[in-house]
């Protein structure tokens, strides 16, 4: 109905808001940039990697793979302001979140309006949510291994290979 739609569109548009004055207050994280420079690496040279005194190619201090930071680097692109950049990898992750929600309503033939409302509330409610902010890959590999947990039973394959996914490139 399009009350479900009203209400889905002012959570959204008050997630980003206390995304956005979250991700002001945030000091420099060393981690956040890490990610980030790791993951730009990644989709600009294919090599995951940070130039750094102790760091090398896929070394064991990049835990956050290139799949958690692709809303930063989408902003990074047009924008060298952080915050915004912080922004932008939280609307990643909800967006993420939304079409984990509209496959799981059509699959258990649930309504898209209500998991949406109720799931789209837990990126905040997670005692490490601003990791998102941080482009650390926690909450993207909590999403996809979640999801594909519940469609192990109808697409085992497509399950199997988001599990993986959700650990080698979103958080080793």
């Amino acid at each position: 109905t399009s009350l479900h739609k009203v209400v889905i569109f002012l959570q959204i548009i008050f997630l980003v808001i206390l995304a956005f004055r979250q991700s002001e207050s945030l000091s420099p994280f060393f981690d956040e940039i890490i990610s980030i420079t790791a993951s730009y690496n990644f989709f600009t040279s294919g090599n995951f990697f940070v130039k750094h005194y102790y760091m090398e190619s896929f070394s064991a201090s990049l835990s956050s793979g290139p799949i958690s930071a692709i809303g930063s680097l989408l902003a990074y692109f047009f924008t060298d302001n952080l915050v915004i950049i912080r922004t932008s990898n939280f609307i990643y992750n909800l967006l993420i979140l939304n079409v984990i929600c509209y496959f799981i309503s059509k699959s258990y033939k649930l309504s898209f309006f209500n998991l949406a409302i109720i799931s789209n509330f837990t990126l905040i409610t997670i005692p490490w949510w601003f990791g998102s902010l941080y482009s650390l890959g926690e909450v993207p590999s909590v999403l996809l291994f979640t999801f594909s947990i519940f469609i192990y039973n109808i697409n085992r394959n497509v399950s199997l290979f988001l599990m993986g996914l959700s650990i080698i490139f979103g958080k080793i």
